[in-house]
């Protein structure tokens, strides 16, 4: 690659198609200097559309403490307020995640979090060939035959599901829905006896940064304000679990999840993969390390591991069959059973 091109290939039968991106020499120049990077850098960069100086600084060197305010997002508050009483009253929750390698790692997220909370949660993944995508009147069913939850929190699904919100209020539990997606076609507002406690979801209402993020993103950012609200007012029994979380041991399951739902790397998302990769080479998450132990991954781990190499081993699961396997290699603690999963 010459100083002057950046080329991308495009795959087009029986040949490539190479295309130049435009890059400002200008920008280039003024970018190059202010980082004392090679020009290169500095048009990949501008060709990005990085061009301020701050901006490629944090594109280059994400930190966690640039990450913003979780109540920015919308529904936040409500669900919050909801959980944080949850918690507070030891009342029995059900993470309700979808089957893929986001909701997969989302749910793992959450249902780890409320646990050492002390919250007696448990987790639940719908069975793609009979119950279908997402939070389904089905699922549900299944679900509440086995479990006894007050609060469902659904993980990377939910948006639209109305019938099904009604359903659970019906019998006396409440819904709060994280997701990500937008809605399959418009509909009219929910009826009162089918809106969840709250939607999280940056769809309808973030700053630029989180517009983006995955179905893991969302729960992340919901643990992150959930502990905010109790650290602000942390009562006697939930004070020991604040002490020993934190948030940032998580950060390998949000970078697994992001990757593997191919949203864009940019703003939050960037910075959340750059530090779950570090998380994810310490090797100090059983289920992971054992997982990437079976590929015969040598080395570091990349992101292009996670999406090719990692990530849809997790994702045959929900796929082919029960994603609970999954789930259970992500939350075990035993490394004979990891293996064994693995």
């Amino acid at each position: 690659m010459t100083d002057h091109s950046i080329l991308t290939a495009t795959a087009r039968p029986g040949a490539a198609i190479w295309r130049t991106p435009e890059a400002d020499d200008n920008a280039a120049d003024r970018l190059a200097a202010a980082l004392d990077v090679p020009r290169p850098l500095a048009r990949l960069l501008v060709a990005r559309g990085v061009v301020a100086e701050s901006d490629a600084r944090d594109f280059l060197a994400p930190r966690l403490s640039r990450l913003g305010d979780p109540f920015l997002i919308a529904g936040m508050e409500p669900a919050v307020e909801r959980l944080a009483r949850a918690v507070r009253a030891r009342e029995a929750v059900t993470v309700f995640g979808d089957y893929d390698v986001d909701g997969v790692t989302g749910t793992a997220l959450l249902v780890g979090v409320l646990s050492r909370l002390g919250v007696p949660a448990s987790a639940f993944l719908p069975e793609r060939a009979v119950e279908g995508y997402g939070f389904t009147a089905a699922a549900l069913e299944r679900c509440l035959d086995g479990q006894r939850p007050s609060l469902v929190v659904t993980v990377d699904c939910g948006t639209g599901a109305d019938e099904t919100v009604a359903a659970a209020r019906a019998r006396g539990i409440d819904v709060i829905v994280t997701d990500h997606h937008e809605p399959h076609s418009p509909h009219p507002a929910a009826a009162p006896a089918s809106r969840p406690v709250a939607l999280v979801n940056p769809k309808f209402g973030s700053p630029p940064e989180c517009e983006s993020l995955a179905g893991v993103g969302v729960a992340f950012k919901l643990c992150h304000a959930l502990l905010k609200r109790l650290r602000a007012d942390p009562s006697g029994a939930v004070r020991d679990g604040l002490e020993a979380l934190d948030l940032r041991e998580s950060l390998g399951l949000v970078a697994m999840g992001t990757v593997c739902d191919i949203v864009p790397l940019t703003g939050e998302n960037r910075t959340l993969v750059r530090h779950g990769l570090d998380r994810i080479n310490a090797g100090v998450d059983i289920g992971v390390a054992s997982l990437r132990q079976a590929a015969g991954i040598r080395g570091r781990v990349l992101s292009y591991h996670l999406g090719y190499l990692l990530g849809p081993r997790l994702n045959a699961a929900g796929r082919l069959g029960s994603a609970d396997p999954a789930l259970e290699l992500l939350l075990t603690a035993d490394p004979a059973r990891a293996r064994e999963l693995a």
